[in-house]
């Protein structure tokens, strides 16, 4: 029979080793003015935990090279990054876009791009992102929409307090009118007109990306934009959408909406390549705190040959008192000795705990 200290030694180990699981979709468009060439780039693959949005610059045919060649050389090595520890990733991910800065400079001389970049790690419960110029990174976690990253640009670098800066950000993402603009100080107006005017990005020597750690928790939602979409939509219009959209279509919904206020009607109008990605984060199949095998004196006790083993199928009861097919058992609270069951139900993983009595009563053993 296992001692008590091992099976908790066991349990905190397997909550230690929990995953959550991450969904991506990402969507972009070219400009209305050159629909034939898309000089924003995107990539994103939730199995490698892996998303990357470039916005390039530098005229016809560099800025489209600049935001490719970006996403090429970095996409391949944020997949590589294999630690678990927050600071080798955040310096691993510095690396990587210091370095792509030198390869787009060398590759696609005279333009540029920015970037805004993601690792997640150590089970998807981390998430390291980096950015160069004014692509963005918000999370949505708890019903509020906040903005992860910082822009590189001239208008917000004039104001020194990170504070002040980040109000009048927060301010000048919502003007859609004239007179949203008169009621600006005249600061904030000047502010808004040259918003656009970037200091730095991949291909322009040398660099200091923007580093930041997130810990994740199940329901939270990374987004990532192209200023296409930023510029286009108020903050306002993007929390709307990332709240009430089933985020297999955000991306699309978002890039969608900015195109067409892209074709005028606001002051914020600006036709330009417009990307976005959204990724969203879940529980994993065994987020609850769970061992192997059910505690002593449990009707799933291992000396009990009643007991239900982990991966075994089962039934369970749902609350209306249904009895539901094709659930799995995962584990076993340490604390109460309930059972804990998942599967999946329409793409998303799902568990709940079952008292172990009420568990072996539905699913008898076979004598």
């Amino acid at each position: 029979m296992e001692s008590a200290d091992s099976r908790a030694a066991q349990g905190a180990e397997l909550r230690n080793t929990t995953e959550l699981k991450i969904e991506s979709h990402g969507r972009s468009l070219p400009s209305i003015k050159h629909p034939e060439r898309n000089e924003d780039a995107i990539a994103h693959n939730s199995a490698s935990g892996v998303a990357a949005l470039f916005d390039g610059m530098g005229g016809v045919a560099n800025g489209e090279l600049a935001a490719k060649t970006a996403r090429g050389f970095v996409v391949e090595r944020l997949k590589a990054i294999n630690s678990s520890a927050p600071e080798i990733v955040k310096d691993q991910v510095r690396g990587i876009l210091i370095e792509a800065s030198s390869a787009v400079g060398r590759e696609a001389r005279g333009g540029g791009t920015t970037a805004v970049v993601v690792k997640f790690f150590d089970g998807n419960r981390k998430v390291v992102i980096g950015s160069v110029g004014d692509s963005r990174a918000y999370i949505l976690r708890g019903g509020q929409l906040k903005q992860i990253t910082e822009d590189d640009n001239l208008a917000l670098k004039q104001i020194s307090d990170p504070v002040l800066r980040k109000q009048a950000n927060a301010k000048l993402d919502d003007v859609v009118t004239q007179s949203d603009l008169n009621a600006l100080s005249e600061q904030e107006r000047n502010l808004f007109l040259t918003r656009n005017q970037i200091l730095s990005a991949l291909g322009s020597g040398d660099i200091q990306p923007h580093i930041y750690l997130i810990v994740l928790k199940p329901g939270d939602k990374i987004l990532l934009t192209s200023d296409g979409i930023h510029d286009n939509l108020t903050r306002g219009e993007i929390d709307r959408v990332v709240k009430i959209t089933p985020a297999h279509r955000v991306a699309d919904v978002l890039v969608e909406g900015a195109q067409m206020m892209s074709r005028g009607g606001s002051l914020r109008s600006k036709a330009d390549d417009t990307s976005a990605i959204v990724v969203e984060v879940s529980a994993g199949a065994a987020t609850v705190a769970s061992q192997q095998r059910p505690p002593e004196n449990t009707a799933g006790s291992v000396d009990n040959p009643d007991w239900i083993k982990i991966g075994e199928t089962v039934r369970v009861p749902r609350t209306s008192g249904i009895i539901d097919e094709g659930w799995n058992v995962l584990g076993y609270n340490s604390k109460n000795g309930n059972a804990i069951v998942g599967k999946n139900e329409n793409g998303r993983a799902v568990s709940k705990e079952v008292p172990a009595n009420q568990l072996r009563a539905l699913n008898p053993r076979q004598t």
